[in-house]
């Protein structure tokens, strides 16, 4: 009788064993399964669209193109001696040029109001927002050494001009900040601090670099495009 208890009970645990290794292995995928399961995860992520961001880039013919030196006299009073945009009162000579920036992104750049935005300085002097530090100014000699380095420009970004012909209409001006697709921002050689100050800079060859979103402030698809250097001719 105790052998057949005995006999029982090994019968009875080597099916509990048999059954339990037969759960266990139910909850494991068979390695083929495994492998397409992995395949599909890594295949779902590679054809997940991208974040459609903007793009911002410098029109580096139109800031060569644009360069001219002219002299101009100022006066205690005036915004670019209060905002630190010329080194001096009086007879000063500057490097003047153009500095477009479209957006050949697949979104918006968008800042929307600048009001309490801490983004945004409001110029009392200018009576408008600036974005600061949206672009840096600098002067290189022939080795490509910083010799002059302007104050960070501070700008009202808007949608300025169409660089897509195929671009939808404008949507953004200085109350209402940002630079649309296809649109660019552009700030001509004739507006106030649109330029270093090269007063006492030798006469001789130079190269102007020009890098917008310098800090990067602001999120965008690529930040290898943000500059631009063209050479420069400064005379006596």
């Amino acid at each position: 009788m105790k052998r057949n208890l005995f006999i029982n009970l090994t019968v009875f645990l080597a099916v509990l064993l048999f059954n339990a290794c037969k759960k266990e292995q139910e909850k494991r995928p068979p390695v083929g399964d495994a492998q397409v399961t992995a395949s599909a995860k890594a295949e779902s992520l590679q054809n997940e669209p991208l974040a459609a961001l903007p793009d911002l880039t410098i029109d580096a013919e139109r800031l060569q193109s644009s360069v001219v030196v002219r002299t101009k006299v100022f006066k205690a009073g005036d915004c670019a001696v209060s905002e630190g945009c010329v080194g001096g009162t009086g007879k000063r000579k500057l490097l003047r040029f153009d500095v477009a920036t479209p957006n050949i992104g697949t979104a918006d750049l968008f800042l929307g109001n600048p009001v309490n935005n801490p983004l945004f300085e409001y110029s009392s002097c200018h009576r408008h927002y600036h974005f600061n530090d949206y672009a840096n100014y600098e002067l290189l000699n022939a080795n490509g050494t910083n010799i002059l380095t302007g104050r960070k420009q501070a700008f009202c970004l808007e949608d300025f001009a169409r660089f897509d012909p195929n671009a939808g209409p404008a949507k953004y001006t200085c109350s209402y900040q940002g630079i649309s697709v296809g649109w660019q921002d552009i700030y001509g050689s004739y507006l106030d601090c649109q330029w270093l100050d090269i007063t006492g800079i030798a006469p001789g060859n130079y190269m102007l670099r020009v890098t917008i979103n310098p800090a990067g402030i602001l999120t965008e698809s690529s930040y290898d495009n943000n500059e631009a250097t063209v050479p420069v001719r400064i005379s006596k």
